[in-house]
């Protein structure tokens, strides 16, 4: 944490971007007067430097104006180009969201699930016969789609692998799994 407050969030590049210089978009023209004081902002805080030559990558800038009335402005500097080059570590939210599911130790977590089958009596065993349909309508119809089809996602990944079990999740397998 220390380092990105001092370095700033450094990213790896997968290349050298290419020369490129555009002109400021017509919104810093037109809010010239606010892109000279945020600048100016910018480098008394030691945030941007100034210099001599021509950068390798000279990306625009445009302002955006938001909030009541439109009043608050924000200068904003187009790194499309320079984004294309960055190294980018694939991750999916909503396999997060299933994973966390999968290791709550609440009523949808693998751990109560295999307790079901060992019930005796016949009472308990037909309630909890009823469980995961309670379980699933506890979330919206969107929400179970997305667990579903998140879940396929991983178990189709674990199936391809030797030695990974679909359910329960072991927490080494999750993890390798949302890097790959």
């Amino acid at each position: 944490v220390l380092a990105t407050v001092t370095n700033g969030n450094v990213r790896p590049l997968l290349m050298e971007p290419t020369v490129y210089t555009r002109p400021n978009q017509q919104s810093a023209l037109d809010e010239a007067e606010f892109v000279d004081i945020a600048v100016s902002e910018l480098l008394g805080g030691g945030y941007i430097e100034k210099v001599v030559d021509i950068p390798r990558v000279c990306s625009p800038l445009s302002v955006v104006c938001n909030g009541v009335g439109k009043n608050k402005k924000r200068l904003v500097v187009n790194l499309r180009h320079v984004n294309q080059c960055l190294w980018k570590q694939k991750f999916k939210y909503e396999d997060l969201r299933v994973a966390l599911m999968l290791f709550n130790p609440d009523i949808s977590s693998a751990g109560v699930w295999p307790l079901l089958s060992n019930l005796e009596d016949p009472v308990l065993r037909r309630l909890a016969a009823g469980l995961p349909a309670i379980v699933l309508s506890s979330r919206a119809d969107g929400t179970t789609r997305k667990y579903l089809g998140a879940y396929q996602r991983w178990k189709r990944w674990a199936d391809a692998r030797q030695g990974v079990p679909g359910f329960p999740v072991q927490e080494i397998h999750l993890a390798l799994y949302l890097t790959h």
